[in-house]
């Protein structure tokens, strides 16, 4: 049971994979399954209400949950339902608030420390049998891929766009 990594004996392998998919930030749309994801496009939109983009990162919502306090203290007005333009200036303030979660993460803590950014419309039940390390090692990736997607693609926008639900 030690490979699995998991707090209980009934979660499989194949469980637990499945669910840390939901932490797996990805660029290529052809993956894209339903309409329950974030996106994070690094340029002014083609159109008003422009959305699967390409060029575009997305993050299933129950993997953004964990985020969400740091769009809200980057943006006064994010909005999980909408769709949010980012200056550089709150670049910038996201990425200091996603530096501060990685370290959150990097360092020995409680489990809610790991959920000390996290605001979702279910809960977070559906990760109370995923062990804190797993979890942890789910959100360092996909916070590092998030962090530097936002970082390298905005640098000649100065803007990043949110999309919501």
């Amino acid at each position: 049971m030690d490979e699995l990594d998991v707090r209980h004996k009934n979660m499989t392998s194949s469980e637990s994979d499945t669910i840390l998919r939901y932490l797996e930030p990805f660029e290529d749309k052809s993956l894209l399954s339903g309409t329950a994801y974030f996106e994070l496009v690094p340029f002014e939109l083609p159109s008003e209400f422009s959305c699967w983009n390409d060029g575009a990162l997305f993050i299933q919502d129950s993997g953004f949950d964990f985020f969400t306090e740091c769009f809200h203290t980057s943006h006064s007005d994010f909005d999980y339902f909408s769709f949010v333009r980012f200056d550089r200036q709150q670049i910038n303030t996201l990425i200091r608030e996603l530096d501060i979660f990685i370290g959150v993460l990097t360092s020995p803590q409680r489990r809610d420390d790991i959920f000390s950014r996290f605001a979702g419309l279910f809960g977070s039940n559906m990760w109370d049998e995923v062990s804190d390390d797993t979890l942890r090692n789910g959100l360092l990736h996909c916070s590092h891929n998030m962090r530097r997607f936002i970082q390298d693609k905005t640098q000649e926008s100065s803007c990043l766009w949110v999309l919501g639900m």
